[in-house]
């Protein structure tokens, strides 16, 4: 009973972009929430850095689960892009 075994679809790329790629992206999510609250500095600081960890998981698992390592670091640069837009947008508007 012979079984074709298929390869594990497994890339080193992918687990760097879950494991170093996801971090700094969800704390540019973060500094761009802080910065587009109109709140005082104290609060929206706490309200930004509050939502850091479950997004780095959130991205951490999308990357591992991209369909290939250019869709996960595209997805992540898309996200960095999109992130650092809404915070000069937001420091452009105080």
């Amino acid at each position: 009973m012979s079984r074709d075994r298929q390869p594990l679809n497994h890339s080193l790329s992918r687990s760097v972009a879950a494991l170093a790629g996801s971090l700094p992206v969800a704390i540019a999510l973060g500094v761009a929430l802080a910065a587009l609250l109109p709140l005082p500095v104290d609060q929206r600081y706490l309200v930004g850095s509050a939502p850091v960890f479950p997004l780095w998981v959130a991205l951490a698992c999308r990357a591992i689960l991209a369909e290939n390592a250019w869709r996960a670091w595209l997805g992540l640069g898309g996200v960095l892009a999109a992130a650092a837009a809404l915070a000069l947008i937001g420091l452009e508007l105080r």
